[in-house]
């Protein structure tokens, strides 16, 4: 892979978006090395373990205060981010580590897209760069993408937050999901657990409108 041009370039353009990237609930990029024997990201500690994890074995469902800490934390990272012309388009509990005081840093910006980047189209219009049920409706039909597929991401993030279970989890195929995601209406989050506030179902099902223009 080391010799393919395309994969050198895109591994560059990884560092150098991470690397400008400086924000307390993003993991730091300190260093890239490029050498003989191949290339390097030199990348902050952190001492905790992914979201999904962390409810699997930690949490449970987040109540009401612990999910908001959380939630604060980060969109506050991805709204700096966003600022920063970055799009992370892979976002999902599994890219969102926890430590044990519920300090929250955001992982993997390696396939991010910088807004208007149009001299190099490495990634194309299209290409499905995502684990499939936290895709957008615009990733899952291939449209061109901005910081409002972010949102949808993390809406469905928040979803899994709160209920402990994934939107759509009950599809047996992946073009099941897709056709979901793009057609049916969000199942209501109380019916799953019923003590979630109506602010946060609204927010959620704000975020995770169907038309990027909603």
């Amino acid at each position: 892979y080391l010799k393919n041009i395309e994969v050198r370039t895109r591994f560059k353009n990884e560092a150098a978006t991470l690397e400008k990237l400086v924000h307390p609930n993003i993991v730091r990029l300190f260093d890239y090395i490029e050498d003989d024997s191949g290339m390097y990201l030199i990348m902050e500690f952190v001492r905790g373990m992914p979201l999904d994890e962390y409810m699997e074995k930690v949490s449970g469902i987040l109540n009401e205060d612990r999910a908001l800490i959380v939630m604060e934390q980060i969109l506050g990272a991805f709204g700096y981010a966003h600022q920063q012309g970055v799009v992370h388009r892979d976002i999902k509990p599994s890219n969102i580590l926890v430590t044990e005081d519920l300090k929250i840093k955001i992982l993997d910006f390696g396939i991010a897209k910088i807004l208007g980047e149009q001299s190099q189209q490495l990634t194309k219009t299209g290409t499905q760069m995502g684990t499939v049920f936290y895709m957008s409706p615009e990733q899952v039909q291939g449209k061109s993408i901005d910081r409002r597929s972010d949102i949808y991401s993390l809406g469905v993030t928040f979803y899994q937050l709160i209920t402990n279970v994934q939107p759509y989890a009950g599809s047996s195929t992946e073009y099941e999901i897709y056709s979901k995601i793009v057609k049916e209406e969000l199942p209501n989050p109380q019916t799953i657990y019923p003590a979630i506030p109506d602010y946060m179902v609204s927010v959620v099902a704000k975020a995770m409108s169907k038309s990027p223009d909603d």
